[in-house]
C-alpha cells in the first residue's frame, strides 16, 4: 500500500469516530464566531474606536478582534478613518468605523491597459 492509501484510512477512521456531539460543538464554536463578528461590526456601527476600545468594551478577545476587522474590512463593511494616540495606551493606533459617513473618500481610476506610455 502505497502512502495515500494510509492516509485515506486514517482519515475515514477518524471520521467514523466523529459523533454526533462533536459535529453539534464545531457547529456551536462557528456560531459563536458568527455572533462575535456581528458584536464588532454593531460596535464600530455605533462607536469609533480602536480594537483595544471594542476588546474592552464586548468582552471578545483582542486577537480575535483583530481578525474580524480583517475580514470587515475585506468586505468592505469597515474602515480605518484616522491614526491617533490611543486613550487607553497612549501608543498610535487606527480608529475604526463601520458609518459610511464618516468614510474616507476613495477614488478610484481605472487604467487603459491599450494606451501607450510616452
Amino acid at each position: 500500500m502505497n502512502g495515500k492509501g494510509k492516509a485515506t484510512t486514517a482519515v475515514a477512521a477518524t471520521a467514523s469516530k466523529c459523533s454526533k456531539s462533536d459535529c453539534t460543538t464545531k457547529l456551536n464554536n462557528l456560531n459563536d464566531k458568527t455572533k462575535d463578528l456581528e458584536r464588532v461590526l454593531q460596535y464600530f456601527h455605533y462607536k469609533v474606536g480602536t480594537s483595544l476600545d471594542c476588546a474592552l468594551s464586548t468582552g471578545i478577545l483582542r486577537n480575535s478582534i483583530t481578525w474580524y476587522i480583517c475580514d470587515l474590512e475585506r468586505l468592505g463593511l469597515l474602515q480605518a478613518i484616522k491614526k491617533d494616540k490611543d486613550k487607553t495606551t497612549g501608543f498610535r493606533a487606527k480608529y475604526y468605523s463601520a458609518d459610511r459617513t464618516l468614510w474616507r473618500k476613495q477614488t478610484f481610476t481605472q487604467l487603459n491597459i491599450w494606451e501607450e506610455l510616452s
